[in-house]
């Protein structure tokens, strides 16, 4: 049997009334998350969600371009400085 084909996923992510919104164009789906940090975990399962698929067969790649670059930096900063 040979190996499964992960399919990636561009996942939008946009600040919103408090939380990040995770848009998947493809599939017309919409989700939320807490916190920039998780918004990739949560956009997995969203997709997987979606698919009805277990959320290790999905890959997602989130696309910041609708934020603005510096606040992005500064999230990135402060997880590395937290870690």
């Amino acid at each position: 049997m040979g190996g499964t084909c992960l399919r990636t996923y561009l996942v939008q992510v946009v600040r919103q009334d408090g939380h990040w919104s995770l848009e998947v164009p493809e599939l017309r789906a919409v989700g939320q998350s807490r916190t920039l940090t998780s918004a990739g975990p949560t956009a997995r399962e969203l997709v997987a969600l979606w698919l009805d698929v277990p959320a290790d067969q999905v890959q997602v790649a989130l696309d910041y371009g609708r934020i603005d670059p510096e606040a992005v930096e500064l999230a990135a900063g402060a997880r590395t400085e937290q870690a």
